[in-house]
């Protein structure tokens, strides 16, 4: 398994440790049936391989000054600029598509439902 992220450098910023960066990845999310592809940003905690020049996502045991480097750089001026940009794009979605926002309140529901226990 892999992702392919392709597009525009958007913010990528080198992490304390030697060949990891913190990746804020933006993407369109397509629901079934709706026009409309719902924005999102993702962060990412990346390594680079030197010996493939491959880089992968590490996702499972983060240590805690990794996990609060990462909260510090979302603190950041350009990346809170970034999210707003995207919460933005996101009502501009549900605004402009009635089905769209029908879908995802009804997956919120589910989603709470089902952390709910029910």
């Amino acid at each position: 398994d892999y992702y392919l992220l392709n597009g525009g450098k958007i913010f990528i910023t080198n992490a304390p440790k030697a060949d990891t960066y913190v990746v804020f990845a933006r993407y369109g999310m397509k629901i079934k049936d709706i026009y409309t592809k719902v924005p999102g940003l993702e962060t990412l905690y990346v390594e680079e391989d030197h010996k493939s020049g491959e880089f992968r996502i590490l996702t499972e045991h983060l240590d805690e000054d990794t996990k609060d480097y990462i909260q510090t750089v979302a603190g950041h001026e350009d990346v809170r600029e970034l999210l707003a940009q995207m919460e933005e794009e996101y009502q501009e979605a549900l605004a402009s598509d009635a089905l769209l926002k029908e879908s995802l309140e009804d997956l919120k529901k589910a989603y709470e439902g089902s952390a709910a226990g029910e």
